[in-house]
């Protein structure tokens, strides 16, 4: 379900025809876990055509990476990700459009700010570092069974080898 008041400078309903451009927030309350929605898609669609979306927020408390990809590559705009968290063990596998979508993605994107909620494993930090190349400032909730010193220890290898943009981990 997308939030109903999508246009939050606004008082006006989601269908008007009076939109201002500098609404650029996207907040996702629920979604289908396993495939991208085609719903959604038909739902943000007008959307698209008037308002380039620079940030997105998914509040469903697991979403499946599948998806993040697909809502990814329809936001080309998007410079900030706000995810509760990442479903790493996946009710099916990646297709090879999906693999070959994330490849693209993950070199075009531009994402700079991402923030993960609540972490439970070290691949959702590898996924979204490989997805968001771009990233500059990185912030975890809570980290559930994996120390922070792990997970410094990897961003910091992680950024050595690939992703020198990152300034900032909070």
């Amino acid at each position: 379900m997308i939030e109903p008041s999508i246009i939050t400078n606004q008082q006006e309903a989601f269908g008007c025809s009076k939109i201002h451009l500098e609404t650029n927030q996207l907040v996702i309350k629920s979604l289908s876990y396993s495939e991208f929605d085609e719903n959604l898609f038909d739902m943000i669609r007008p959307v698209l055509a008037m308002i380039q979306i620079t940030y997105l927020n998914i509040t469903p408390r697991e979403i499946f990476i599948g998806t993040l990809i697909d809502l990814v590559r329809c936001l080309p705009n998007l410079d900030s990700l706000v995810i509760s968290s990442l479903a790493m063990t996946q009710p099916r596998c990646l297709s090879i459009e999906e693999t070959r979508n994330f490849r693209l993605l993950s070199n075009n994107n531009k994402i700079i700010k991402v923030n993960l909620k609540q972490m439970s494993d070290i691949a959702q930090v590898q996924f979204l570092l490989d997805l968001c190349s771009q990233m500059k400032y990185f912030e975890i909730g809570s980290t559930n069974d994996v120390s922070l010193e792990n997970v410094i220890r990897f961003v910091l290898m992680k950024n050595i080898k690939n992703t020198s943009n990152l300034h900032l981990l909070s």
